[in-house]
């Protein structure tokens, strides 16, 4: 495991275990995980996130873009949808993942028309901004 993968899951899981009933620290610690291949353990943290804040907008679309990775598409866009209602004027991340779930569902015009929002263009300045600094 990268040492920074290591010390960023390190932090996650201290952090719920010193307030458990925190439903952003248990998505943080979903993502991580999720990212780290341990899906079930990610899949748990998002539900107690869910079950502890169920209109935590982030961690519905952050859930999404492991669920798009996990081959579950279809679920992905209903979850980045419902990520939407809660939060309406999101930032471009929302718009990226629903693209992204859009495009393995393989709806290539509704992800086409999602990328090209103004939004998720911005987003897309950003991912390569942070592309340079690595």
């Amino acid at each position: 495991m990268n040492p920074n993968r290591a010390r960023a899951l390190a932090e996650a899981q201290q952090a719920v275990e010193l307030d458990p009933n925190d439903a952003g620290k248990r998505w943080v610690l979903g993502v991580i995980l999720g990212h780290e291949g341990r899906l079930m353990e990610s899949d748990a943290e998002f539900d107690a996130a869910h079950k502890l804040d169920p209109n935590h907008a982030d961690a519905w679309a952050m859930q999404a873009e492991l669920t798009t990775e996990k081959g579950r598409p279809a679920e992905a866009i209903e979850q980045v949808w419902k990520a939407l209602r809660l939060n309406p004027h999101p930032q471009g991340r929302y718009h990226w993942m629903l693209g992204q779930a859009q495009y393995a569902f393989r709806d290539y015009e509704c992800a086409v028309q999602t990328l090209r929002r103004p939004e998720t263009i911005a987003r897309r300045h950003d991912v390569l901004a942070l592309s340079w600094q690595v």
